[in-house]
């Protein structure tokens, strides 16, 4: 949304930068109906949901990018500060409770740094607090 407020304030026309959010089957109706009227569809998301979105776009949009479901490694070096390396890879791994494509979900990580890495990581995942996500002491939510 903070691309969608610059792109605003740069003194874009309306409707040359549309930004569709939302979650589930809502989201993917909404998404596959918005493309039929775009020249460009760019789609962020489950492998799932993108599908369906770049089935709607096809033969109505010249041009598709997307990023689907392709979660991303967290690496470490073994000179790095261990406890600021944890707290960046349990960041990767739950924010947003790892439901975005870029969540962190494998590690690469020297041999010498990994045992003591995948402890610290346990003990850290094993300490966040579950519960209701709009609880500001609730570090995973739904």
């Amino acid at each position: 949304m903070e691309l969608a407020r610059l792109i605003h304030n740069a003194g874009f026309p309306p409707g040359v930068v549309n930004i569709i959010t939302g979650f589930g089957r809502g989201m993917r109706e909404r998404s596959c109906a918005a493309t039929r009227s775009f020249d460009t569809v760019a789609f962020t998301g489950s492998t799932d949901v993108g599908r369906q979105v770049m089935q709607g776009a096809a033969g109505r949009s010249r041009t598709s990018r997307w990023s689907a479901g392709g979660n991303r490694p967290t690496s470490s070096l073994d000179d790095a500060d261990i406890e600021l390396a944890v707290d960046g890879a349990l960041y990767a791994a739950f924010y947003h409770q790892g439901e975005c494509c870029e969540a962190g979900s494998r590690l690469f990580l020297p041999e010498r740094i990994a045992d003591e890495f995948v402890e610290r990581l346990t003990a850290g995942a094993r300490a966040m607090k579950t519960g209701d996500p709009m609880n500001m002491l609730t570090d995973l939510g739904p």
